[in-house]
């Protein structure tokens, strides 16, 4: 399971790194056309949604290797 959620995680920052960079280009094309605004915007809304779910796959990680090293330290 902790390998699941390592591969997963690793494929969200990847969805990330690439959405930053469309997010960036969106950003300086807004600097000099402001009608790429909602594009920026929405770019932007869904990295803010991604970091959160990026978090919440960390926490989960770290609340199973817990429970792991329970599981472990009654063995």
């Amino acid at each position: 399971m902790e390998e699941k959620i390592s591969h997963i995680s690793c494929k969200l920052w990847q969805v990330i790194n690439l959405l930053q960079v469309l997010n960036d280009s969106l950003k300086l094309s807004y600097t000099e056309n402001k009608k790429n605004d909602y594009q920026y915007s929405f770019s932007d809304k869904i990295l803010e949604e991604l970091f959160c779910v990026a978090d919440e796959l960390e926490q989960l990680d770290c609340e199973l290797c817990a429970l792991q090293s329970e599981k472990n330290a009654r063995h």
